[in-house]
């Protein structure tokens, strides 16, 4: 019996049936905002997280490392003959 589906289908009113799909099409729209807010959400929080750790731990590099300087000073060489450690220039 194929036909049996789409013959109980019309014997819904018109206007029920009108009303349901209004009423889908509204669920749908409520839905995709729902997954778009959840995103907006998710990444907002993520974004003041990360700015409450950087404050919270000014030294702590919570990202990508910063390039290091191609100055002689920012690769302090120890003396010839010495195995003591380089000296570290002083902080600016």
């Amino acid at each position: 019996m194929p036909g049996a589906a789409s013959a109980g289908a019309r014997d819904i009113p018109l206007g029920v049936r009108r009303r349901a799909r209004r009423l889908a099409w509204v669920y749908l729209i409520v839905a995709v905002g729902l997954v778009v807010w959840t995103v907006f959400s998710l990444y907002v929080a993520h974004r003041v997280g990360r700015r409450v750790r950087e404050r919270a731990y000014p030294g702590h590099v919570t990202g990508p490392h910063p390039p290091v300087p191609d100055r002689p000073e920012a690769h302090p060489v120890p003396p010839a003959g010495s195995s003591a450690p380089a000296e570290l220039p002083p902080e600016k």
